[in-house]
């Protein structure tokens, strides 16, 4: 480096200045004056690997490590059979899976509450999962009432998901499985289109409904089974 006044490193990554040759080039800097440039695009800087290097010590900026970062947070949308047929002991176990699942989110993420009993409802409208206070007071006030019509309701929280700008989107149906024969196929495989999850909750003494696994498997989400209080499933979201 003696026959020269100025080194510049141009778009360069640190694997392709070798440790020993930054140690020399930092002491002529410091020593003799030697002018150093560093500029660059994305295989210079922090990108190019030159965190806690030679170079980056000397150098009067941080030259940290940075990737690019997405917004971790999810988007909830449960979906709560209150037909007749969840009466009693079913009713309150989808009270339970429905908190347990909230448990899990943070509070930068979303939640809402659709229940379905022949006609659906946003019990709880999409909203910050910080509001633990109005979400559990909105699951306490579900009650078994009227008929089973599913497939509404599962187009509601589609459309309720579909523009939230949430890394992660589920929908989570909580159900006894007496639910109508309708065309779950086409609308679920095109929820999983648009990156939403679909999975199933099986509550009740049954340990196995293929209409409630199949909805899961084409929403690229689980099924689980809750037969009593002291199996309920931890949910994945």
């Amino acid at each position: 480096l003696a026959p020269y006044d100025v080194v510049m490193i141009d778009d360069r990554t640190a694997a392709r200045v070798p440790e020993s040759f930054q140690q020399q080039l930092i002491a002529e800097v410091r020593d003799r004056g030697l002018g150093l440039v560093m500029a660059g695009g994305k295989a210079a800087f922090g990108a190019g690997g030159y965190h806690e290097t030679a170079i980056a010590e000397a150098l009067p900026i941080e030259l940290e490590q940075k990737t690019e970062k997405r917004d971790p947070s999810t988007a909830l949308a449960l979906i709560i059979d209150t037909s007749g047929s969840m009466g009693g002991n079913r009713m309150e176990l989808a009270k339970q899976l429905a908190r347990l699942a909230v448990r899990r989110l943070k509070a930068h993420d979303r939640v809402g509450i659709v229940e379905f009993y022949g006609n659906k409802h946003w019990a709880l409208p999409l909203q910050s999962a910080a509001n633990k206070v109005t979400i559990d007071r909105a699951i306490g006030r579900m009650q078994a009432i009227g008929g089973t019509v599913l497939y509404p309701a599962i187009e509601e929280a589609y459309y309720g998901l579909k523009n939230m700008a949430t890394r992660y989107k589920h929908i989570l149906i909580i159900t006894d499985a007496g639910v109508e024969d309708s065309d779950y196929e086409s609308l679920i495989r095109r929820i999983a289109q648009d990156n939403i999850s679909v999975s199933t909750v099986l509550v009740g003494a049954q340990a196995h409904n293929q209409k409630l696994i199949d909805m899961a498997s084409w929403g690229n989400g689980r099924f689980y089974s809750a037969a009593d209080r002291f199996a309920l499933p931890e949910v994945i979201l």
